[in-house]
């Protein structure tokens, strides 16, 4: 499959604030670069010619198919299969990161994008989610770990690494003062110590 090799950003203060930054040392930061990229999925895909194009962490995949039809279909945890908003979503959504500055982050990569397609003679996208917005989403993780908690995008249909689905919780109601905790523990010597600690627990 066609890719570029990595090159870590060499700009002074760089931080990665959402997946547009993932995306720059990835082959998006030189239009021309990106444009070659996307011609080669072009190629593919005129070699293939396949139905349905099933996508896991691959976004130049998924903006190579704009040009052609062919239904889309994105697979993975949350990282994977990020959340869609204008502008894209902060990773550290718990930092109050000013919105300017995201915005700013995102409108860096769709000029590069945009500068890329205007070669290949492709129409424009508007933001960074008009290549990731697919035909269907599938999002082989949970909620309560999921990289956005604030996603409205995708379909959750668990691990796809286990064939147990596991049971459903059924929380004690909430009470003042009382507290539900989610312990994630590998096995070890102490581990039936601290399960009857928190049995012990309110």
């Amino acid at each position: 499959a066609p890719y570029a090799r990595v090159r870590p950003i060499q700009e002074a203060g760089f931080q990665v604030l959402t997946y547009a930054d993932e995306l720059l040392p990835c082959g998006y930061q030189k239009p021309a670069e990106l444009a070659a990229l996307i011609r080669a999925w072009e190629g593919l895909y005129d070699l293939v010619r396949p139905d349905v194009l099933i996508a896991n962490s691959a976004p130049t995949a998924l903006l190579a198919a704009r040009s052609r039809d062919i239904v889309t279909v994105t697979v993975g945890i949350g990282y994977e299969v990020p959340a869609l908003s204008v502008p894209m979503p902060a990773f550290r959504f718990w930092d109050k990161t000013d919105i300017s500055v995201i915005q700013n982050h995102e409108k860096r990569i769709v000029s590069i994008i945009n500068t890329a397609l205007d070669m290949l003679g492709h129409k424009s996208i508007t933001a960074l989610q008009d290549i990731l917005q697919t035909d269907l989403s599938y999002l082989t993780t949970f909620p309560e770990i999921d990289h956005y908690p604030l996603r409205t995008n995708g379909e959750y249909i668990g691990p796809s690494f286990v064939a147990d689905v596991g049971n459903e919780i059924d929380w004690l109601p909430r009470h003042e003062g009382r507290k539900r905790i989610f312990a994630y523990l590998s096995h070890g010597q102490h581990i039936n110590s601290v399960i009857q600690a928190l049995r012990s627990l309110p």
